[in-house]
């Protein structure tokens, strides 16, 4: 690389234009450049999206599992103090009887699924 007089690179210009102040350089993008980032962009997004989306149901699924787990457990301490399950037919009956005699702090919030209740058991169905 060859330096000019005034002490800047000489990049193929001629000494003319370096001397003077003019540059043949264009500021920006060829459009081959962006076409290749907006498609590697958007492979990125192909892979990316499907698994966030997928991740978020999943974890719904996680939460209501966690959530029967607790209610099965808070089942089985109350029959353990009481002798008998709570009675009621539906899961949101037995809930309230276990969060107003203390054995679960709130009432369970189903996301990906609907649960039943009879005589001590928990089941998720999915919505």
């Amino acid at each position: 690389m060859t330096r000019s007089l005034q002490g800047q690179a000489d990049r193929g210009q001629t000494r003319a234009a370096v001397r003077s102040g003019r540059t043949n350089r264009r500021a920006g993008f060829s459009l081959l450049e962006l076409i290749a980032v907006v498609t590697i962009l958007g492979i990125i997004a192909a892979v990316v999206i499907p698994r966030i989306t997928s991740s978020a149901t999943t974890a719904g699924q996680q939460a209501d599992q966690q959530s029967a787990a607790e209610m099965r457990s808070a089942l089985e301490r109350y029959r353990f103090d009481t002798g008998a399950y709570p009675t009621g037919t539906d899961a949101a009956a037995a809930a309230t009887t276990l969060v107003t005699d203390g054995y679960l702090h709130s009432e369970p919030v189903w996301q990906e699924h609907t649960a039943a209740y009879a005589s001590g058991k928990v089941t998720l169905t999915p919505n």
